[in-house]
C-alpha cells in the first residue's frame, strides 16, 4: 500500500524529521479512516425518523469531508517535499 511504500522508499531521501512528519500525517489519516468505519458500522437505518436519517447523513458527510481534507493536505505537503528533492537532484545533475 501507499503508506508502506513510502516507509521503505522515502527515509533515505527525506531524513528522519521529514519522515516523522509524513508518518504523523499517515497516522492521522488512518485514525480518521477507522473513525469513519466505526461510524458507518454503528448506524442502524431501520426505524429512524427522517430527522434522525438527516442527522446520520450529516455525520457521515462530515467524516468523509474530514478524510478528504486530511488526504488532500497530506498530498500537498508530500508533493512539496518531493518537488524540492527533484529540483535539487536536477540541479546537481546539471552541474556535473
Amino acid at each position: 500500500n501507499h503508506f508502506a511504500f513510502e516507509g521503505r522508499a522515502l527515509p533515505s531521501l527525506l531524513g528522519e524529521l521529514f519522515m516523522q512528519a509524513i508518518l504523523l500525517d499517515h497516522r492521522e489519516i488512518i485514525f480518521a479512516l477507522k473513525e469513519g468505519k466505526a461510524l458507518a458500522a454503528e448506524i442502524k437505518l431501520e426505524g429512524l425518523t427522517r430527522g434522525e436519517l438527516l442527522t446520520r447523513e450529516s455525520q457521515i458527510q462530515e467524516m468523509i469531508n474530514k478524510i478528504v481534507r486530511l488526504i488532500g493536505e497530506h498530498v500537498m505537503r508530500e508533493e512539496t517535499l518531493l518537488d524540492m528533492l527533484q529540483r535539487v537532484l536536477e540541479t546537481e545533475e546539471r552541474n556535473k
